[in-house]
């Protein structure tokens, strides 16, 4: 067993690189370009980010509409299995996590001026997100973001 004194070592090393740990940590943020912000208002992140971005959004009730109309290609950004598992009516699987793979098949039903609306999980989830920014960067020019994603349609009536 373990002296008292060995045990004593130890936790004061822990304490000291947990200490030295988290100083390096402060400094690395103040130094860093792109720092991520102490306080902010993450529940709507992604909604900020495309705002930013100029990408337009859509809330539940508005996404049920353009889903019932048929009006755009939607584009469900989840990996496949989350797919399978279900997806809002008419979409179009097209994960971001293995876009490659995909693009060209999801490619074929698009024209640029095509309404585009992608979707993940939800709120927290970027990958629809980072799927309507490639897809602007491919030409497309009405892309349009669902951010509630998967998880608010499938919550609401």
């Amino acid at each position: 067993m373990p002296s008292r004194e060995h045990i004593q070592d130890l936790l004061l090393h822990a304490l000291l690189l947990a200490a030295l740990s988290a100083l390096l940590s402060v400094i690395a943020w103040a130094v860093h370009p792109a720092r991520i912000p102490w306080v902010g208002d993450w529940a709507h992140h992604v909604e900020t980010l495309a705002l930013r971005e100029g990408i337009p959004l859509v809330n539940t009730p508005e996404m049920r509409r353009i889903a019932a109309a048929g009006t755009h290609l939607i584009l469900d950004a989840r990996p496949l299995a989350d797919f399978d598992a279900g997806h809002i009516p008419g979409a179009v699987p097209l994960p971001y996590d293995n876009l490659d793979a995909h693009y060209e098949q999801a490619r074929l039903l698009m024209s640029p001026e095509m309404p585009v609306v992608a979707y993940c999980s939800g709120g927290s989830c970027d990958d629809s997100f980072l799927l309507c920014l490639h897809l602007r960067k491919q030409g497309f020019t009405n892309v349009i973001l669902y951010a509630e994603g998967w998880t608010a349609w499938e919550a609401s009536p």
